[in-house]
């Protein structure tokens, strides 16, 4: 925040010749709301004191032009790029209103690409319809938010929900920050990066979609993310796994061709948007690499030359509690803050507690 509020954003210089010279959205939103959203996003270009909560992070809300120096724009209920999206509270089957939703919001991000590709489409959700937009039960598994959000993806447009709850948050200072640095992310903007990083290096996710229902169901392999060291996104990929291991928690694992295939993707996604092929990859999901999963990406990398393979796998400990320790007049005590970010003790050679 203090260095965008001091300085530039990273990619400043591009806005106007590789970037458009300002932000612009599109809505998708029930009638009965716009006003409403209306009013919320457009405090999004005026100050936002950060008032007593967390001072020690939380600055001052400059207004979009102030923290990211080119102008957001917002359009009103009557234009072409605000879209109207409305469905009748269901009464019976869940399933068939998520449907006819999610339909709709389709066909209005549809219009909106006609419009103008290179937005962000603003999907707002009244509470009433929370009953549709996560279905979860013994015979149908819904998410809409996932399924839009892989709908659009393949169109190459960026989207941002906001729930009605959020239109409400007291917390006004930091609800700005975070949408705005949300809005200039997605508009395939850069607001920073860390100095002295390796810059021919990828950096994969990996994420499993797994139909827990039906019996001989296929595996989807979303390879959500890919990009280099800038934090740059490269591509979005899904692909259907034909040939994997399931365990008894229902977690995938690749077979060694599938493996293969998958490193194979990787080097062809990097090379088709940079032009040359990574030094460094680094890949990472929720579970462990089992030998077959290991052995074909490690393998497919290496026959293109590219020898520095990193396989991390990432896992949450929620239990886990640390207390940051002082020495004073020779006596350890209680530090009074929390550890420092980024602190990070290493347990073995591959293991660590970041």
């Amino acid at each position: 925040m203090r260095g965008l509020i001091q300085n530039f954003p990273y990619d400043f210089a591009m806005n106007g010749n590789v970037f458009e010279p300002e932000v612009n959205l599109g809505i998708i939103c029930p009638a009965s709301h716009q006003r409403g959203l209306l009013q919320f996003l457009s405090r999004l270009n005026n100050t936002t004191p950060a008032g007593a909560y967390n001072p020690d992070y939380l600055l001052d809300y400059p207004g979009f032009i102030g923290a990211y120096r080119i102008p957001l724009n917002i359009p009103d209920e009557q234009s072409e790029l605000w879209k109207n999206v409305s469905i009748e509270p269901p009464t019976g089957n869940r399933i068939q209103s998520a449907v006819e939703l999610a339909n709709k919001i389709k066909k209005a991000i549809d219009q909106l690409e006609t419009v103008n590709k290179k937005l962000v489409a603003v999907i707002f959700l009244p509470t009433e319809w929370n009953i549709i937009t996560d279905i979860n039960d013994e015979e149908e598994k819904f998410d809409l938010h996932d399924y839009i959000k892989a709908y659009a993806a393949q169109k190459q447009m960026a989207t941002q929900f906001i729930q009605e709850a959020t239109l409400t948050d007291p917390l006004t200072c930091q609800v700005n920050w975070w949408l705005s640095l949300s809005f200039y992310v997605k508009s395939q903007r850069t607001p920073w990066v860390l100095n002295n990083l390796q810059t021919d290096a990828a950096f994969v996710g990996i994420g499993y979609s797994v139909n827990k229902r039906k019996e001989g169901s296929k595996v989807v392999l979303g390879c959500s993310h890919i990009y280099n060291s800038l934090g740059e996104g490269l591509r979005y990929r899904l692909s259907r796994v034909e040939d994997c291991i399931i365990d008894r928690e229902n977690n995938p694992y690749l077979s060694y061709q599938e493996a293969y295939k998958f490193g194979t993707l990787i080097r062809e996604l990097f090379f088709n948007s940079i032009g040359e092929l990574p030094k460094r990859v680094v890949v990472h999901k929720r579970t462990h690499f089992k030998k077959d999963e290991a052995k074909g990406i490690i393998d497919s990398l290496k026959k293109s030359g590219i020898n520095q393979v990193d396989l991390i796998e990432i896992n949450f400990e929620e239990n886990a509690r640390f207390i940051a320790l002082s020495s004073w007049d020779n006596v350890i005590k209680p530090n009074a803050f929390p550890l420092g970010r980024g602190a990070c003790f290493l347990l073995d050679s591959v293991t660590s507690l970041p």
